[in-house]
């Protein structure tokens, strides 16, 4: 089992979730920004926001806060 500090403040707004593929976990947060993990050999390594990683972040935070 992994587990991550992301870091973001349970004050502000944030939404987690995943890739549609599964394979990438994304964290849209509205104090420290959108960040993104994959899992290698059960640990969580942080990769670069893409710009469809970013619009994944930002869908995943509507469906929460609708």
């Amino acid at each position: 089992m992994a587990e991550i500090n992301t870091g973001a403040g349970d004050v502000q707004k944030w939404a987690v979730g995943w890739t549609s593929s599964g394979d990438t976990i994304i964290l849209q947060s509205s104090d420290i920004g959108n960040k993104a993990w994959v899992i290698k050999n059960g640990k969580p390594i942080q990769i670069n926001m893409s710009k469809d990683l970013n619009k994944r972040a930002e869908w995943i935070k509507s469906l929460k806060y609708k």
